[in-house]
């Protein structure tokens, strides 16, 4: 009889390690989402900032027509009628 229970609490502890090293829910798998999470956490806290900084020239653009004027000329090259554009290689 104690054969028994003592194979029966063997086995019971095998099977509780089991689930504990190669289960769904095991240490291994949460090492490998920890490390998953800590990555995306990174790429989502550089996509806030990126948010908030096109959010931030979009207020500016909304609000400011000379900011408008500054990137047409910078960018796309606009002059005003009264301008004259002097080139210089």
């Amino acid at each position: 009889m104690t054969k028994f229970i003592i194979s029966l609490l063997t086995f019971i502890i095998f099977l509780l390690q089991f689930q504990l090293w190669l289960g769904e829910s095991s240490i291994i798998r949460m090492i490998n989402l920890n490390k998953i999470y800590s990555k995306q956490y990174k790429i989502n806290t550089k996509l806030e900032q990126e948010n908030h900084e096109l959010y931030l020239d979009f207020i500016n653009l909304k609000n400011s027509n000379l900011l408008i004027e500054e990137i047409a000329r910078k960018d796309l090259g606009y002059i005003r009628q009264d301008e004259i554009f002097y080139q210089i290689n």
